[in-house]
């Protein structure tokens, strides 16, 4: 549960209600049922258990490598009780109550500092030296032998199923896991992948051959963008100009949605959107390549600015395929290729943190295929309107699952940088899985 947020409510209303009825009836209610010895004994050691029972949660399950659940956080508190009772009559009671100690405050102060202070020093030495990962056997070189298989698609799915039983981390896993989330595609620091505030790139954002004769563009939001590595590589060998149009949350249909980052209707995006569709539209380039995210976002709004939550999933499915077919329709130009690349699946949890966290156990990340993907449903619609419209649709689900999960490690490769986003070195090593699917 998020803390803080609203669910804290519950907890501290309730503890606020108590001490309301012992003030205005003091000889029942709460106070006669908080006046029995067992509640007597909770409060005796309520501040030792509640400083017990956090450690506890967080660390034995991670020392135990299994996820916490009620029972196991219920049996854990219980285990901090315990804990709390004996640090009580052990340590705490002993040192506050030693004769040297009460024989004067100050000596109860320089105590108390010089214990807080050995604890902060003990917590700074082990910020310093984190614990370290698990380093299994070398895995497979995912890069090398998915290019160098005859089958380079049935390769990365033999390596991905391999991988959904991954025991340690393999030694050679890249990007590193404590540097993942780092792990951004150059693209980003040209400042070409635009923020929520940002309507106009800082200048003409052109990769791959920029003296190429032919153009050719990538379109869409920032599930888009981790595309980069993959389309670059692909048009440095063909030798076309890459221009790159991507903006963070700023989906490619023209839908009007919600930022929730800004509270507001998120007509940045719009304006933007509307910009460079008339953009790729006039250039008329080679082809153009488009993704974004297949999640609602902020989600729908109407031309008032009001938000759509009437009506069914359906009702509302069929509002984002009318914004995907109306994109699909500005940019229907003569001589121009379109490809959608839909969306990657979502690995439910930040990746690199997941690893870290079961580096003994890799496998226990992956998650099932069935629920990885964003409204499967409606992704279904979208790339049955996209054919209608003679688009192109690739399909990514083959390339980072096998029939039953999704794992976050596939071969020597880290695949999510966070809870979404494809890294770089995974992005790269699809690039001849997806240039043969491109309407080249």
């Amino acid at each position: 549960t998020p803390f803080p947020g609203s669910a804290a409510a519950l907890p501290v209303l309730g503890a606020a209600a108590i001490i309301a009825g012992g003030c205005a009836a003091p000889r029942g209610g709460a106070v006669a049922l908080l006046g029995t010895w067992p509640f007597q004994q909770i409060g005796k050691y309520s501040y030792s258990w509640y400083l017990w029972h956090w450690p506890v949660l967080m660390i034995v399950p991670h020392m135990l490598d299994v996820e916490p659940n009620i029972p196991l956080n219920l049996g854990l508190s219980a285990g901090a009780l315990v804990l709390a009772i004996g640090s009580y009559h052990l340590v705490e009671n002993p040192v506050r109550n030693h004769a040297w100690v009460k024989k004067g405050a100050r000596r109860g102060i320089a105590v108390g500092l010089a214990l807080s202070m050995t604890a902060a020093l003990v917590a700074q030495v082990g910020t310093m030296k984190p614990p370290q990962l698990a380093k299994g056997d070398p895995a497979v070189n995912t890069a090398k032998a998915v290019a160098a298989a005859a089958d380079p698609e049935a390769e990365l799915q033999r390596i991905i199923s391999e991988s959904a039983r991954l025991g340690e981390l393999p030694v050679n896993v890249t990007p590193k896991v404590q540097r993942a989330h780092w792990d951004l595609p150059k693209y980003y620091s040209s400042k070409c992948h635009l923020d929520f505030e940002d309507v106009t790139a800082p200048g003409e954002c052109v990769f791959g051959d920029p003296a190429g004769k032919e153009t050719v563009y990538l379109f869409g939001d920032s599930h888009a963008a981790h595309w980069y590595p993959a389309m670059d590589a692909i048009a440095k060998e063909h030798g076309w100009r890459l221009m790159v149009r991507t903006k963070s949350a700023c989906q490619a249909p023209v839908v009007r949605t919600f930022a929730a980052v800004f509270k507001r209707p998120y007509d940045e995006c719009s304006q933007w959107r509307d910009a460079v569709l008339a953009e790729m539209r006039q250039a008329r380039p080679k082809m153009i390549v488009i993704s974004s995210n297949g999640n609602n976002n902020g989600g729908l709004l109407d031309a008032a600015g009001n938000r759509i939550d009437e009506g069914t999933a359906e009702e509302r499915d069929a509002l984002w395929v009318a914004g995907w077919a109306a994109t699909f329709k500005a940019l229907k130009v003569k001589g121009t290729r379109l490809a959608m690349i839909e969306d990657t699946p979502w690995p439910g949890k930040d990746a690199p943190e997941c690893v870290a966290s079961h580096s003994n156990r890799a496998s226990r990340c992956a998650r099932p295929a069935n629920e990885s993907f964003a409204f499967p449903p409606r992704q279904a619609l979208v790339s049955q309107q996209a054919r209608t419209s003679g688009v192109t649709v690739i399909e990514t689900r083959p390339w980072f699952c096998d029939d039953n999960v999704c794992p976050m490690v596939v071969g020597n490769i880290l695949t999510w940088r966070d809870n979404s986003h494809i890294t770089t070195r995974y992005s790269t090593m699809l690039a001849p899985l997806l240039e043969a699917r491109l309407p080249i």
